[in-house]
């Protein structure tokens, strides 16, 4: 709770890699770990969201968390019509990634 109080630090999200998705055999099992990936980071921001609701900064979080998951199978197993069924029921805005490797990348680019 302080966390989400504190006028000095910004949650702008959450984020979920399912590396054991890489063991799948079909595109069911990789449909499975992203529905999984997906339910972590959509309950975090759901709790973060409420929890920033009770704080007295609560009108200065206007920008929806960004929720980023992903891994190679579960981005494949990623169809459009998934995504257009999700974002009504997610708490922030959905973003699908093939892989830490872009997280890695993203974090060398800040060096």
């Amino acid at each position: 709770m302080v966390i989400m109080a504190s006028s000095t630090i910004s949650i702008h999200g959450f984020y979920c890699h399912a590396g054991q998705s890489y063991a799948s055999t079909s595109l069911d099992e990789a449909s499975q770990f992203l529905s999984e990936e997906l339910q972590a980071v959509n309950a975090a921001a759901e709790i973060a969201t409420s929890l920033i609701a009770q704080t007295s900064t609560a009108s200065s979080h206007n920008t929806p968390f960004v929720l980023s998951v992903g891994s190679t199978p579960t981005a494949h197993a990623a169809t459009p019509e998934t995504k257009a069924k999700l974002h009504s029921s997610l708490h922030g805005k959905l973003e699908i990634h093939a892989g830490a490797g872009s997280v890695g990348l993203a974090m060398k680019e800040l060096d």
